[in-house]
């Protein structure tokens, strides 16, 4: 919590760091509850957009994953005008199933929804992304930008 509490006082008080969008992460949740018993999914962060165009965003950050270990991730998205979109980067902190990754640096990719007060992210299931077997759905809380 500190992390996120001086993150968020960097970010405010700081000209050179501006953002189109801040994220709060703060919750996920895992469909497959059987193959993947005892997860954190409070995953506290805090993540920062650029808009490239109006239909692509570029997005870092860092959040708690569901092991609890820090991620800091990088995306790109591609939007439609909805809202709804795919997005694709790259995340650390998650083993792949073949233990390539072991909690070093892995893809990641799925569908993605964005309105105005929240960003809902959808990782399919599918070895490499998640270290899991189910999907996992993620909660972001757009706090300004």
């Amino acid at each position: 919590m500190k992390i996120i509490m001086t993150t968020l006082a960097i970010l405010a008080a700081s000209p050179a760091i501006s953002c189109d969008s801040v994220l709060l992460h703060v919750a996920s949740y895992h469909t497959d509850r059987d193959l993947i018993k005892g997860v954190n999914e409070t995953n506290l962060g805090l993540g920062c957009g650029f808009g490239v165009t109006e239909n692509i965003l570029i997005e870092g950050g860092f959040y708690e994953n569901s092991y609890s270990d820090m991620t800091v991730y990088g995306i790109a998205a591609l939007k439609h005008s909805s809202g709804l979109g795919v997005y694709a980067g790259i995340a650390s902190g998650y083993q792949d199933d073949i233990g390539v990754a072991d909690h070093g640096v892995t893809g990641v990719a799925g569908f993605v929804y964005s309105s105005d007060i929240m960003t809902i992210r959808v990782a399919p299931s599918y070895n490499g992304t998640t270290g899991t077997k189910g999907a996992v759905v993620a909660l972001s809380i757009n706090i300004g930008g």
